[in-house]
Parts: C-alpha cells; sequence; structure tokens
C-alpha cells in the first residue's frame, strides 16, 4: 500500500465526499469555503475565516477530507497522521452548532487487523471533541461513521444534564432572575444549541406555542426533536430577556420553562442508562 499525496486524488476523493452527503442530506455542497473560527473567549468579530474541504449551503455541516493510506511496509503514515491532527483542530474551533465531519479513504490493514481511520480514532480520540471520524470506501460507496454515536451520547447526556438542573432552579420561585439567566446563554452556546429567534418551532407549531403557555403545553408533549426543542428553549430566553416586557422568573414564564425541561428530560433520559 502507498500513501498518495497526488493533488487529482485526493480532489476526486473530495468530489465523492461531497457527493455522499449531498446525497444523504439532500441538499447542496460546496468545495473549498471559507468559515469563521475561533476561541469561544473571543468575540466573533474577532474570528478569522479558515477553507474547509466541503461545506453544506447553509454552513451548517463542515468536512475535511483525507485520502490517507498505510504505508507500503504497512506502517503508520505518522505525518500524515499530524495533518489530521491539524484538521481536528481547526474543525474544532468551528462553532459547536455545526456538524463536523473528518471523512478517510477507507484503507485497511490486514496484519493490524484495523484500519487507518479506526487507528487514528483509537489513538487520538482524546482530541477530537464533537468531531466525527468516518471512512468512505469509493467503490462501494459506503460511508462508516466511526464515533458519531458516542458523541450523540455524550451530548444527550450533557443535555439531559443541564435540563434537570434548570427544571430544578425554575421549580423553585425563591431562585431569582439574576441567577438563572447569568450563564444560561454560554451553556447553551456550549451544548450547540441554535438561536433562531423560534422559527423553526413557530413554523412547525405555531406563533402561539412560543407566546402562550397554554397552547404550548399543548404541543410539547408531542415534540420528538430534541434540536428543535432546544433551540426553541434558547430562543424563548434570548427573546424574554432581550426584547420582551417580562422576565423569566413571571409566572407564565417559569410554567413555560418548566414544561420545557420537563419534555427535554424525557425525551434524553435513556442517554443515562449508558456508560
Amino acid at each position: 500500500m502507498s500513501n498518495s499525496d497526488n493533488p487529482r486524488n485526493g480532489a476526486i476523493f473530495q468530489r465523492q465526499v461531497l457527493d455522499w452527503f449531498a446525497n444523504k442530506y439532500n441538499r447542496s455542497f460546496e468545495q473549498e469555503v471559507e468559515i469563521p473560527i475561533g476561541s469561544r473567549l473571543l468575540d466573533a468579530a474577532d474570528y478569522k475565516n479558515h477553507k474547509f474541504d466541503v461545506v453544506s449551503d447553509d454552513r451548517t455541516i463542515v468536512i475535511e477530507c483525507k485520502r490517507y493510506t498505510w504505508t507500503e511496509t504497512g506502517n503508520v503514515p505518522s505525518a500524515k497522521m499530524g495533518f489530521v491532527n491539524e484538521a481536528a483542530f481547526y474543525l474544532s474551533l468551528v462553532d459547536k452548532s455545526h456538524k463536523k465531519y473528518i471523512v478517510m479513504l477507507e484503507d485497511y490493514n490486514s496484519y493490524r487487523k484495523e484500519t487507518l481511520a479506526e487507528y487514528y480514532y483509537r489513538t487520538n480520540k482524546h482530541l477530537l471533541g464533537d468531531v466525527v471520524i468516518a471512512e468512505y470506501n469509493p467503490d462501494s460507496k459506503h460511508m462508516r461513521f466511526i464515533n458519531e454515536s458516542e458523541i450523540e451520547q455524550i451530548w444527550l447526556r450533557r443535555l439531559n444534564k443541564f435540563a434537570g438542573r434548570y427544571l430544578s432552579l425554575y421549580s423553585n420561585s425563591a431562585i431569582s432572575e439574576e441567577y438563572l439567566c447569568d450563564s444560561f446563554a454560554s451553556e447553551c452556546f456550549d451544548l450547540g444549541l441554535n438561536m433562531d429567534c423560534g422559527k423553526s418551532f413557530i413554523s412547525k407549531y405555531g406563533e402561539e406555542s412560543f407566546s402562550n403557555v397554554v397552547e404550548f403545553k399543548k404541543v410539547c408533549r408531542t415534540v420528538t426533536d430534541i434540536e428543535l426543542l432546544g433551540s426553541m428553549i434558547f430562543s424563548k430566553w434570548r427573546f424574554i430577556t432581550h426584547s420582551d416586557c417580562s422576565n423569566c422568573t413571571d409566572d407564565g414564564n417559569r410554567e413555560w420553562f418548566i414544561e420545557a425541561f420537563t419534555r427535554l428530560i424525557d425525551l434524553t433520559s435513556d442517554s443515562n442508562e449508558l456508560t
């Protein structure tokens, strides 16, 4: 086996990965797209653009492609693994609400009894955070996600803990709004929740579900989309604290959040059964 540095082969692989994701998500993807990246400690104005291999048209799915193989003698291409780590680093600086992938060429080593992507994940998973490692076989057109389910379960457990904490806080009438709001936005951002002013939720469940707690209660128990509910909670909080004349501790708003966090706990409770 040889490690191909041929730009043409790399470009072909990149296009093959793009086509696979476009088919999976039924949307357009583009190549060589710049995305703003930066530490969460910085203001967004201080972020700088970095070019990624493949990006969805709405800029929420970001992919780096690595067409690497084992060396001809079956050893680890150490220098190339450094480039994969570099890709993981840049992806870690992309907003947490984005889905992030490193797609490697499927290349099996019969002596080691693992693919190069499996080896990379096994030895570097401590560096990956929310970056998904995948491997693609261009001949069979099969994509395998090595750690996607693990990342999903970690996220669900964190979300469940978050919902449980805030359900307890909102259920306590002695808790002040200042305390409720102190770190709420940063926690939502860290969980990758998207603040879209409630547009996604409203388009599915109606305007009244956003503003009226009675109407919200009618639909809340039918919600099964965890990301949608999380986005709605963040958007509701943002509306109250920045646009509304009320506050989070008003009876109607408190009741709304209690209902929402209770439902979020229900949707994420299975994650706590996993080790």
